[in-house]
């Protein structure tokens, strides 16, 4: 199955540099360009691993094997632009009644799909403090990490298995 996925940010972070540093008790500026770093790091690793979308963002996705059903990754999804699936016959455009709110498109043929939607910009319970944990994880452990905290895969259990619902 090849999948390609683009994703644009247009939201920013859901923690500041500001926060971060208060967290890490940083007093200076040295770091600041290290500690942005490490905020966009800690955000990428929780969406790597709980397949949301922690910030708002646009993504636009290709998949080459469609066939009858799909989950649009990266939820939640706030609005669908486009989706349309060539058959090799020529392409359809799928009608939003096929896509539930949770992503999952519904619509019988095969070929390829692309689909462009918004996705992110939602708050989740205690993200905040899990990017904070994480973060202050990478900036202590700069090149010796090789776990995360357990606040960190709280949170990520957490959210994974809420993520399918």
């Amino acid at each position: 199955m090849a999948l390609q996925i683009s994703r644009t940010i247009t939201g920013s972070e859901p923690v500041t540099l500001a926060e971060a540093k208060a967290y890490n008790r940083v007093l200076f500026s040295v770091d600041d360009s290290t500690i942005e770093l490490l905020i966009t790091q800690a955000r990428e690793t929780l969406e790597q691993a709980t397949n949301l979308s922690l910030v708002e963002q646009t993504i636009e996705l290709t998949i080459d094997t469609y066939k009858d059903k799909f989950r649009l990754p990266y939820g939640p999804i706030v609005s669908v632009t486009t989706v349309t699936l060539n058959t090799g016959l020529g392409d359809d455009t799928v009608s939003a009644d096929y896509i539930s709110d949770n992503g999952l498109i519904k619509f019988n043929g095969t070929g390829t799909l692309k689909a462009e939607y918004e996705a992110g910009g939602v708050e989740f319970q205690g993200l905040k403090i899990a990017m904070l944990e994480m973060i202050a994880f990478l900036y202590t452990n700069r090149g010796t990490a090789s776990d995360y905290p357990a606040t960190v895969k709280r949170w990520i259990l957490n959210n994974t298995m809420n993520s399918f619902v």
